[in-house]
């Protein structure tokens, strides 16, 4: 299955510095992120890991777990996502004319069964989902830093990809029915044969019809009668 890659931005008119700060303390996020339910740190004796929590526009809550690989502050936070996605996160914090931009990168696929079944049809929904998170989130950071958004937040894939890849899935196995039935034509009609003619493929003999019943119909020059098999003469 096709992971969901994204890349989404805040840009924010605050120092680098401060920006980082706030985004770095991720315990903090439920504080400050309404749809962020809870971030509590995983016991782990070889690194860093968060259990994140996530309340969606969708009936289901989204949990995985973060194992921080690497904290940079020129080349940002790298993690491995394992839970309800597994993949790999990424963001970091960079200035900008006026402020600051966080750019997060994701690439991840979902390993609960109903969502791996529904993403080739749903992936517009699943989409739509992640960016409403992330629209709120930047909006919800530039009110933690008591200023304002530089530019709406930007969210890639946009919804009318995934709904153009979506639509391809429909097409792809009409395609598959058209071709497997044009595949299986041949035999059908050696099958339709078989059955006219019996298991030894020879032609009924002239004049005369097979019937289910087990009689048959047979005819010569200005008749017409019907004869009834010798199963049907014994039980009489």
């Amino acid at each position: 299955m096709a992971a969901y890659v994204f890349r989404d931005e805040w840009r924010v008119a605050a120092a680098p510095d401060a920006v980082r700060e706030v985004v770095r303390a991720v315990e903090g996020w439920p504080g400050w992120w309404p749809s962020v339910q809870s971030v509590t740190p995983v016991p782990a004796g070889d690194g860093e890991v968060w259990r994140f929590v996530f309340r969606t526009r969708l009936p289901y809550r989204m949990q995985f777990e973060a194992r921080v690989l690497r904290d940079d502050p020129l080349r940002g936070v790298r993690t491995t996502v394992t839970g309800r996605v597994e993949g790999e996160g990424r963001w970091e914090v960079t200035g900008v004319e006026g402020g600051a931009v966080v750019a997060f990168d994701w690439e991840v696929r979902p390993q609960l069964l109903w969502m791996r079944l529904l993403s080739p049809l749903g992936r517009p929904v699943f989409v739509w989902n992640h960016r409403a998170l992330m629209e709120e989130g930047g909006e919800a950071l530039a009110r933690r830093l008591g200023t304002r958004l530089l530019a709406p937040t930007v969210c890639e894939p946009g919804l009318a990809p995934a709904v153009a890849a979506a639509a391809v899935w429909p097409a792809a196995v009409l395609g598959l029915r058209a071709l497997l039935r044009r595949a299986a034509a041949p035999y059908a009609a050696a099958r339709g044969y078989l059955s006219v003619t019996g298991s030894s493929g020879r032609q009924p003999a002239a004049g005369s019809v097979a019937c289910r019943s087990g009689r048959k119909l047979t005819s010569g020059p200005g008749k017409t009668r019907l004869v009834r098999s010798s199963s049907d003469q014994r039980t009489r």
